[in-house]
């Protein structure tokens, strides 16, 4: 999702009804976005009842307008906030506070390992 004309968005909306919602903002020079952005298909297909929704930030993005745009305090991207099916918030960063970005990261990896040995036990 792009907001190049710079209109107030409110966030939480985006939180898709029954389903876990990934909310990221992200920018096109942050590698840490492009790196979760390539995870994202993958960890879709392991996990259906997961949307994800990202949130696009002009490259010469400022905090400020961030805030007053869409009430969240972002102070680097990757900037996740996770919420549950319910539409409420189970992990978010805030400010330098990674704690969103930080439960994602573990979930991808957990899926991820899951997966795999799934996959190595059916050979076995």
């Amino acid at each position: 999702m792009s907001n190049d004309d710079q209109e107030s968005i409110d966030i939480q909306a985006l939180a898709e009804p029954g389903l876990f919602t990934v909310v990221e903002f992200y920018t096109d020079t942050c590698p840490g976005c492009r790196q979760l952005g390539q995870q994202y298909r993958k960890f879709l297909t392991l996990r259906p009842d997961v949307a994800v929704r990202r949130v696009h930030l002009s490259d010469h993005w400022n905090p400020y307008t961030v805030s007053l745009l869409y009430g969240v305090d972002v102070a680097a991207t990757p900037h996740v906030i996770i919420y549950n099916p319910q539409g409420s918030v189970v992990a978010a960063d805030s400010g330098t506070d990674k704690r969103g970005f930080e439960l994602l990261y573990q979930w991808l990896n957990d899926e991820y390992k899951k997966d795999w040995e799934q996959k190595r036990a059916v050979k076995l």
